[in-house]
């Protein structure tokens, strides 16, 4: 047991995305530990974590990872329930994080918790230069304090997120050059809808063409998500 306020002040702690800073119990955590760096103003929780079995090599993956020169790690803790939020349909939103932020993004989730945790709890270890963690840090804990959407698309499924939400979830900047509702290109917003970024996906990928193609068709909008 804590006897005095001292004991208290020199416990760990961490920060859980969406709840701040929260003691660790005693014996765990801390910034830093084992061979990797954590990012300025992030933590290591758990260094030995993934544990290593004979299915994963996601434990050697990061390992691996923080051997290459400049590179810094940061670690979230997260409910299970918030798991979604950073995957998204079919993996969308995950590939688009990793696509965004040039991070490497483990979001753990079959894992378990780590050791000393609840088990609802789960780790996202973000490993990359300093640039990457911190930018996949802003934007994973967008993602997390993000309020869920029952927004029906089509094949039945929900999309957990409001159109308006997408500036913070995605870092999309419009005063930068991304495209707002009805703005670029050949293509026309549908009503109430938006063209977040009217070039994306890049010209030279197959997708494109087939876009832009449909985007020529008489009556024909389009909605960006």
């Amino acid at each position: 047991p804590l006897d005095t306020d001292s004991d208290i002040d020199h416990m760990p702690s961490i920060n859980i995305a969406g709840l701040g800073q929260v003691t660790l119990p005693s014996g765990l955590g801390g910034l830093g530990g084992g061979g990797a760096q954590a990012s300025q103003g992030g933590q290591i929780i758990y260094q030995d974590w993934p544990p290593v079995t004979g299915t994963s090599t996601t434990r050697q993956h990061i390992a691996k990872l923080e051997g290459n020169p400049g590179y810094v790690r940061n670690d979230l803790l997260i409910e299970e329930v918030d798991g979604g939020k950073l995957i998204g349909q079919s993996g969308s939103t995950f590939k688009e994080l990793k696509s965004i932020t040039g991070c490497n993004i483990f979001v753990l989730l079959k894992e378990g918790a780590p050791p000393g945790f609840p088990q609802n709890m789960r780790m996202v270890i973000l490993v990359g230069t300093e640039d990457q963690v911190q930018l996949a840090t802003t934007q994973c804990n967008a993602l997390i304090a993000a309020p869920k959407h029952s927004n029906p698309l089509v094949g039945g499924a929900s999309n957990p997120y409001a159109p308006s939400d997408i500036g913070a979830l995605a870092g999309f900047d419009v005063a930068a050059g991304f495209a707002g509702a009805g703005e670029g290109g050949a293509a026309r917003a549908a009503t109430g809808g938006q063209i977040i970024y009217a070039e994306w996906p890049p010209a030279s990928s197959a997708s494109a063409t087939h876009i832009r193609k449909l985007e020529m068709e008489p009556r024909y909008v389009r909605h960006d998500m």
